[in-house]
């Protein structure tokens, strides 16, 4: 059989993106040196990251999907376009939906205290909360006042999510609580997107993995994305440190918002192609244009100069990047010791990548992916790192 003009132009585009992967300047030595591009695999080895994958849509379809690489380091269980990697905070973007897809149905306001929502626990009051409330929009966009945390827990136990609320045994946390004026400054929390996890479970009166399940992974056809990996059916990349030492899957049991979903870069890329739809004006199956603009908004008060770069502005959920036709979104991840995840779309040329790693050092890797793709297809993705 013969295959097609298109076939064969396409695999000449992945050979050259392949083959053309810059390294980044890191230094300032290295910015002085004259840096010559190298193949991707050469590249994932020189950076320890021994499993990628990726896809890539154009004109609003899925075009392409590749995976390179072994899910653990010194075996050869290679990775295929079904194999499952932690995406850590790209997670942040799926919860969104869900809390969003509230919103839309009068189940809680965008801009009125949670605390009037929440059932049992609630966010304690202080000095800062008697001045501004805590809203599901300041959850949404890294303003609640509420700090980041590491998630860690007594091994062999389940710590309720109350007591990750809490920062209470058998949970290894800061609490929940409010360390700043709502609404007052820009401060990257996962703790918060615990808050909205535990918000949405109360009001819906439903595991927080279920209502995921039923109304953004089901309606988009996600049937590779869990937080309940199953050994029996599913392949999962391990994750490996800076040295490329693999370890076990170390997800925390009770807080999954901000970071605990596995994935592919195929079923990421569903996702991306229907926000870029709805960011259109076109139909979404999990958001009505509408709300899909007000995600796509960045807010005019925040300060996040220290992003600077990677992002030039915070929306509902997602990054963004350049504002009008030019406009991108981004949801990045990374878990610790060493995965990774990315979506980043530019809703105006129907164009998206997403990207997957297992390695610790997989988020400079995607910077340098990315910038081959960009070069292939004449996009300035507007990234400015390294």
């Amino acid at each position: 059989m013969m295959r097609s003009r298109d076939a064969d132009d396409r695999q000449a585009k992945v050979a050259r993106i392949e083959s053309g992967i810059l390294p980044l300047a890191l230094s300032a030595e290295d910015a002085g040196s004259q840096a010559m591009p190298m193949d991707l695999c050469a590249r994932m080895n020189a950076l320890k990251v021994p499993g990628v994958s990726l896809a890539v849509v154009e004109h609003g379809q899925l075009s392409w999907a590749r995976s390179y690489g072994v899910r653990k380091a010194g075996t050869d269980q290679a990775i295929g376009d079904k194999t499952l990697f932690e995406i850590g905070s790209t997670t942040k973007l799926v919860t969104a939906i869900v809390a969003l897809q509230l919103v839309e149905k009068g189940m809680i306001g965008l801009d009125e205290d949670v605390n009037l929502a929440l059932v049992g626990w609630k966010i304690p009051e202080s000095e800062y909360t008697s001045a501004e409330n805590v809203t599901l929009r300041r959850l949404l966009n890294h303003t609640s006042g509420i700090p980041a945390t590491n998630f860690n827990w007594e091994m062999d136990s389940t710590p309720a999510l109350e007591q990750v609320l809490r920062g209470e045994f058998p949970a290894d946390n800061a609490k929940a609580t409010v360390t700043a004026v709502p609404g007052s400054e820009h401060a990257y929390s996962n703790l918060g997107y615990v808050v909205i996890q535990r918000l949405i479970e109360d009001i819906t009166a439903k595991p927080f993995s279920e209502v995921v399940q039923a109304h953004v992974l089901g309606p988009l056809g996600m049937d590779d994305s869990t937080f309940n990996p199953d050994p029996a059916n599913h392949l999962v990349c391990l994750p490996h440190d800076g040295d490329g030492i693999a370890h076990p899957l170390q997800l925390h049991p009770s807080a999954i918002a901000q970071g605990g979903l596995l994935s592919t870069p195929s079923d990421l890329a569903r996702l991306a192609i229907d926000l870029m739809e709805g960011a259109q004006g076109r139909s979404s199956r999990v958001l009505q244009p509408d709300t899909i603009q007000r995600m796509l908004q960045p807010d005019p008060q925040l300060d996040i100069e220290k992003w600077s770069g990677f992002t030039d502005g915070q929306g509902l959920g997602l990054f963004l990047l350049k504002r009008g036709d030019n406009m991108k979104f981004l949801a990045p991840g990374m878990n610790l010791p060493g995965s990774t995840g990315l979506i980043l779309a530019w809703p105006a040329r129907g164009f998206a990548v997403t990207l997957t790693t297992n390695g610790l050092n997989g988020q400079q890797l995607q910077v340098e992916i990315l910038n081959s793709i960009g070069v292939e297809y004449g996009l300035d993705w507007g990234l400015q790192i390294g």
